[in-house]
């Protein structure tokens, strides 16, 4: 009975507590937690490990609060990289009382969604646990993260998801492949002129917010759709809590599901008259020119100015008869901000095959043997 009655009164001071009430302690924990594997300071909150909202941005992740609505928007910016911050160590000891926790009437929402929290020294706490909470078997909880617990070393763990499409720019390298991501479907081919990385909108395509991306039926990673909700300033005064139904879009790609995929797609060579029907194409779609051209049984050379909407660029390539092509101008540095190349006094010798010109200083190109050298 004692037990019981004990019980109520907790269960009633939770129910009544105001902003401001003390309604528990702080306790010290000797278990490590990471966000995206950079360790961050952490408490024991009720038996969960809890972090503070406001030092979250060197995490990569923004807040905006405001007072008069006493509301405090946090969400996961669009990097996974954590910004550079201080050392936290594991602590030696948990269980002691380090202080008390606040009911706070401030409305906390992450990504979009309202999520409990209390006040510590005036700061916002939320837990691990709360944050990275799966439910309904998706690989991200609703906040679009998920923790992971290692009870032999004793640390947690949250992961956000983010969208790191960028990073498959240096998982292609220097391959002539094209990389396409069509609503939840990844193709991967062979392309050796063609744009190296598409990505197409959702489109009609309406999936859940978490939904598994594939690739020949392997999954590949994880698209999201989020909610979004921010703070509208209009004045200083004058602020609106804006949730939308407007989503927060990406895709989260499994790097190394991917690197093993391209490894195993055996690229050739394209053929001479793939080569030549992509430069000349410039001329025939009629966004560029061929300037000169030399044909020889051994190879094409074709010196190419392209048109752009801020004035042009120009090619000077080498088309083997077996499909392999050298574009000089890939050797150089563009000195316009829009990435432009013009070559100065192009002179194209076809008696004794070679090609002189001027960049930086004068050039001078061997056509028997494709060899570049400075003049």
């Amino acid at each position: 009975m004692i037990a019981i009655f004990a019980i109520i009164i907790l269960f009633s001071l939770a129910v009544f507590a105001k902003s401001g009430d003390v309604i528990g302690n702080i306790y010290s924990t000797d278990i490590l937690a990471f966000i995206n594997d950079c360790p961050v300071q952490s408490y024991n909150i009720g038996g969960k490990t809890a972090i503070i909202l406001e030092d979250l941005a060197e995490y990569g992740f923004y807040s905006s609060y405001s007072d008069e609505l006493r509301t405090l928007v946090t969400a996961t910016g669009a990097v996974y990289e954590s910004l550079p911050h201080k050392q936290i160590s594991r602590g030696k000891f948990g269980g002691r009382i380090l202080g008390d926790i606040y009911e706070t009437d401030i409305k906390i929402y992450v990504n979009g969604l309202p999520i409990k929290a209390c006040a510590i020294n005036g700061k916002t706490a939320v837990t691990i646990e709360d944050l990275g909470e799966i439910t309904d078997g998706s690989p991200y909880s609703q906040y679009g993260m998920k923790c992971v617990w290692d009870g032999k070393d004793r640390t947690i763990k949250l992961y956000f998801i983010y969208d790191n499409t960028w990073d498959i720019f240096d998982l292609i390298g220097d391959k002539p492949l094209r990389f396409e991501c069509v609503n939840d479907e990844v193709n991967i081919t062979v392309d050796h002129f063609s744009q190296r990385v598409s990505y197409y909108g959702p489109g009609d395509f309406t999936p859940p917010n978490y939904y598994p991306l594939y690739c020949g039926g392997q999954r590949v990673g994880t698209g999201f759709h989020q909610k979004k909700a921010y703070l509208l300033y209009y004045s200083p005064d004058e602020v609106e809590l804006i949730e939308e139904e407007c989503l927060n879009s990406g895709r989260n790609y499994d790097l190394d599901a991917l690197k093993k995929i391209i490894d195993k797609i055996v690229i050739t060579p394209p053929t001479y008259d793939e080569a030549l029907e992509y430069y000349t194409g410039f001329a025939r779609d009629g966004i560029g020119r061929i300037d000169n051209r030399i044909d020889t049984d051994g190879y094409t050379f074709l010196y190419i100015t392209y048109f752009t909407p801020h004035g042009g660029s120009q090619i000077l390539v080498r088309i083997d008869r077996n499909g392999e092509c050298k574009d000089y101008s890939e050797d150089f540095e563009s000195v316009s901000f829009w990435g432009q190349k013009y070559f100065d006094n192009v002179t194209i010798d076809a008696e004794n095959e070679t090609v002189t010109f001027g960049y930086d200083v004068y050039y001078i190109i061997d056509l028997k043997t494709g060899k570049m050298t400075k003049k």
